[in-house]
């Protein structure tokens, strides 16, 4: 009888230490800025669908309509990790910000366009005239030189070029104010239909002229671990696997009006197949060669260097020197 009251006792203390001792974890808080484009729409999916939350990361998503806003964010510490064109966060790292690249995720294949009035028949037209740009940065200034110096022209050729935000560079391009814009969908899209603009380039035309990806800064880094780190770019990697799943398609309309493009009326199903077709979001086999110590994020970087050096691009060199953290990323995917 005693042996049979022990094991009864065992039991039930067993039971009570269980639920005693269930640990609570408090998530980690992490904050990630992304401006609205379809390449950075699986971030909306990972928040969206829970998976930051399943890898114990409370993540806030900002999305903001400027580039230029997006950038200042990550340098002030309003953001902690942020998503845009690697040129970007090399052109800033430049400037003398403590940025680190994470890695590259995606390029712009067709959705950054170079628009011209309907008033320039020949690019010969262009010389002495108005340009805008949409950031003023590497990113954008290589895809304008890579279009300008096959038409035998330079960003020297303009009169001006003046940087702007999407918006209001669709704007004045379509009240008349710009013989050329770069700007990208959604509104590039509207300078079409709505100023007459016709499209002269994509970036399609130049495969990888505007690779993309995220950045840090080094006083994040110091203060986050490895762990969290490697979890955040697991959520990335299931959330870019969700959106090429085609029956999720319907949601993922849903999730890109709602929470990507959050300052525009909500698009046609065919509006945003051709902004999601517009840009290449490297999946599980393509991640390793871009981001590993000899991949695409490290030799496009030493091409702009090339370019810089030779005058092609304005400025001085890029010290790249300790600026790429890919192994993160790299560790994710072997997860």
């Amino acid at each position: 009888m005693k042996k049979y009251i022990l094991i009864l006792l065992l039991v039930i203390a067993s039971g009570c230490k269980k639920d005693a001792v269930a640990p609570v974890i408090t998530p980690v808080k992490v904050s990630v800025g992304m401006v609205e484009w379809a390449g950075f729409a699986p971030l909306n999916v990972a928040k969206v669908k829970g998976l930051f939350s399943a890898q114990n990361l409370d993540v806030e998503v900002k999305v903001f309509s400027d580039n230029r806003d997006l950038a200042m964010a990550l340098k002030n510490g309003t953001v902690d990790i942020a998503l845009d064109m690697i040129g970007s966060w090399l052109d800033i790292k430049r400037q003398g910000n403590p940025i680190v690249i994470l890695g590259m995720t995606d390029w712009s294949n067709g959705g950054d366009k170079i628009i011209l009035s309907s008033a320039i028949t020949d690019s010969t037209q262009l010389t002495g005239k108005k340009a805008g740009i949409y950031l003023n940065l590497l990113s954008v200034q290589n895809f304008l030189a890579t279009y300008l110096a096959a038409k035998g022209l330079t960003m020297a050729s303009f009169a001006s070029i003046t940087e702007e935000s999407p918006s209001s560079l669709s704007d004045k391009f379509i009240a008349n104010q710009y013989s050329l814009i770069v700007n990208y969908d959604p509104q590039a899209a509207r300078a079409v239909t709505s100023g007459s603009g016709k499209v002269s380039a994509t970036s399609a035309d130049y495969p990888g002229v505007i690779p993309e990806g995220f950045a840090t800064t080094s006083t994040f880094l110091s203060k986050i671990s490895a762990a969290t780190m490697v979890a955040f770019f697991d959520a990335w990697i299931q959330a870019v696997e969700w959106t090429k799943n085609s029956s999720n398609k319907n949601e993922y309309y849903t999730i890109l009006n709602i929470y990507t493009f959050v300052s525009s009326p909500d698009f046609s199903n065919t509006e945003l197949d051709k902004f999601l077709a517009d840009v290449k979001v490297f999946n599980t086999t393509e991640l390793p060669a871009k981001n590993n110590s000899t991949g695409e994020v490290r030799t496009y970087s030493a091409g702009l260097n090339v370019k810089i050096s030779t005058g092609k691009l304005p400025g001085t060199v890029i010290d790249t020197v300790g600026v790429f953290r890919t192994e993160f990323f790299l560790q994710a995917l072997q997860n």
